[in-house]
């Protein structure tokens, strides 16, 4: 039989080691270029989520599979959101977002992943409004491609994590309506095997 709670675990675990090498080049780039990306407030957001993978690792195979997936969720569209609110169109936020919305759809139900998408995106939009004053600026932004990357980057999100989310939802259903027929198909044939070993130790 397939223990889904240790393939769930291992994967967690890459994810965990290959999380710590991605924040903490993070914390790096924003302590290097914080005067340029007057980001010294922000700093210390990548601290604490610095300080998180680090206290997940320490503690990994002490806590359970629902409180580390929880964690590995919100720390990723967290740190997204936070990776596009200071770097904006330079960073790999939306790509870390949906990598939070693909681990949201493989250990939570769907609904838990759709709510999450509509939240991030409307906190896209008030980040696009908080950093440029909504409308007022319209007008400027209009006049070159910077607005048209913020609402391009925001469609481009909600339409590819809903697409993963469907997609991942799919396979999920199908992988586990497999193992489910297999399951019962084996417990069919060790019932048949076992009434062949008792006619057969009764006709001996």
């Amino acid at each position: 039989m397939i223990d889904f709670e240790k393939f769930k675990n291992k994967l967690l675990y890459i994810l965990l080691i290959n999380s710590l090498i991605l924040v903490l080049l993070g914390t790096i780039a924003i302590f290097i270029w914080e005067d340029y990306l007057h980001a010294k407030n922000y700093k210390y957001v990548y601290v604490c989520m610095l300080l998180t993978v680090v206290l997940l690792f320490l503690f990994f195979k002490k806590l359970s599979l629902k409180i580390k997936s929880a964690i590995f969720v919100v720390t990723f569209m967290f740190g997204g959101l936070t990776t596009i609110y200071v770097w904006e169109m330079l960073g790999a936020g939306i790509v870390v977002m949906l990598i939070g919305i693909v681990l949201s759809e493989l250990f939570f139900k769907r609904r838990f992943t759709i709510v999450s998408i509509i939240l991030n995106v409307i906190i896209l939009i008030l980040i696009f409004i908080g950093k440029h004053n909504g409308l007022r600026t319209y007008i400027y932004l209009s006049q070159t491609n910077y607005f048209n990357s913020w609402i391009a980057q925001i469609l481009a999100y909600a339409y590819f994590s809903s697409l993963l989310s469907y997609l991942i939802n799919k396979f999920k259903n199908y992988i586990l309506e497999n193992y489910t027929n297999l399951t019962i198909k084996q417990k069919e044939l060790d019932r048949i095997q076992n009434n062949n070993k008792i006619l057969g130790s009764v006709n001996f």
